[in-house]
């Protein structure tokens, strides 16, 4: 109950700031428009790819969202310092993504998308590529057995905790049914993720929120 309680509250937070940070998306149609995404794309190929850059360890996200408070515990509001700490998750999504988009933009679903979920694919921000990056390295940390910082206190139920709250504080939960334990992605899921996280405008406040709401959720979650 506690837990339940908790996770509750990460998921009135994140959807206050998600309300203010999005342009085009909110997230009371989310699953509807990640369900669509992904029934556009017909699975015809059967290869699967994997994701081979190193992703980031959970004790890496945590002294990140310890840099993004200031001298009174309150998130900087200064994109252009925000940018600057954020920007190890930069520099993994960029890689993330080049590598997705370099095994994706010859398969027969990506020929299927129409040019504006192109466009919106091979467009995305650094701010964009950032999230890319939180959300395949912290959906990834059970499959990984990553044991840094927090990960100490988990036990069996480690992976729900972090993908419950992930998809509270990105305001995902329904696109953690395309990678939640993934051990490779068709060409279907991972262009829906991309075009999913392409069509998001969070910005790096936004990001800010979602990364302490994130941090914040599994410091005081009861684990079992």
């Amino acid at each position: 109950m506690k837990k339940t309680i908790q996770i509750l509250g990460s998921v009135f937070i994140a959807s206050m700031i998600l309300l203010t940070s999005c342009t085009k998306t909110d997230n009371s149609t989310l699953k509807n428009d990640v369900q669509s995404d992904w029934g556009k794309l017909s699975n015809i190929s059967e290869e699967l790819i994997f994701i081979e850059t190193p992703l980031l360890t959970l004790s890496e996200i945590e002294y990140i969202e310890s840099q993004l408070k200031d001298e009174n515990n309150e998130i900087i509001s200064d994109s252009d310092q925000l940018q600057l700490i954020l920007t190890p998750l930069i520099e993994n999504g960029n890689m993330i993504y080049y590598e997705l988009l370099s095994k994706l933009q010859n398969t027969d679903e990506y020929f299927q998308l129409s040019n504006e979920d192109k466009n919106i694919i091979n467009n995305l921000s650094d701010f964009q590529k950032a999230e890319l990056s939180l959300l395949f390295s912290m959906a990834s940390l059970n499959e990984n057995n990553n044991n840094g910082g927090i990960m100490q206190l988990y036990s069996s139920n480690t992976g729900q905790v972090i993908f419950d709250c992930l998809g509270a504080a990105l305001g995902l939960d329904s696109i953690m049914r395309i990678i939640n334990g993934y051990k490779g992605l068709s060409a279907a899921e991972g262009l829906a993720i991309l075009r999913k996280v392409g069509s998001r405008y969070l910005g790096y406040i936004g990001l800010a929120y979602a990364i302490v709401s994130f941090i914040d959720c599994i410091a005081h979650a009861e684990i079992k």
